[in-house]
């Protein structure tokens, strides 16, 4: 090695160690829940804002759900990549809809948003309810 070289191998070495780690950032920035606290959603017509733990209201909700339908269980998924919980089979008292409830985090606590193409204020009032109050049942206890 001539002398001095290492230098420049070592700021190479540097050079292409930061360009790989910048081409990895951003292949995940496509993704919308990676842009910070799920701002995503917004506060937009199918979203609301509730001041308690995700996990509590995901728990609430589906309790609640169970406990006004036991015939119809909702399904709790847990996307572990995206940091949110995803309730499908969601079919709210006297209706025979089915929604999906996405319960994510955020800065300032949980935002709720409800699948929908059409705004559904209705639902999303019985949703923020349900995740504030939650519900006891006996069909609720069992998992």
């Amino acid at each position: 090695m001539e002398p001095g070289s290492w230098k420049k191998y070592f700021t190479y070495q540097w050079l292409e160690i930061c360009i790989f780690t910048m081409l990895l950032a951003g292949c995940s920035a496509h993704k919308p829940f990676n842009k910070g606290p799920y701002l995503a959603y917004g506060l937009g017509q199918n979203t609301v804002y509730v001041p308690i733990e995700p996990y509590r209201a995901t728990e609430n909700v589906r309790n609640a759900l169970i406990c006004s339908n036991s015939a119809k269980r909702p399904f709790v998924h847990r996307d572990l990549q995206e940091d949110r919980f995803i309730i499908s089979n969601a079919i709210l008292p006297n209706t025979q809809k089915s929604y999906e409830i996405t319960v994510a985090w955020s800065f300032t606590g949980t935002l709720l948003h409800v699948t929908s193409p059409e705004a559904a204020p209705d639902v999303i009032a019985t949703i923020k309810n349900f995740a504030q109050q939650g519900a006891v049942c006996p069909a609720a206890k069992i998992n």
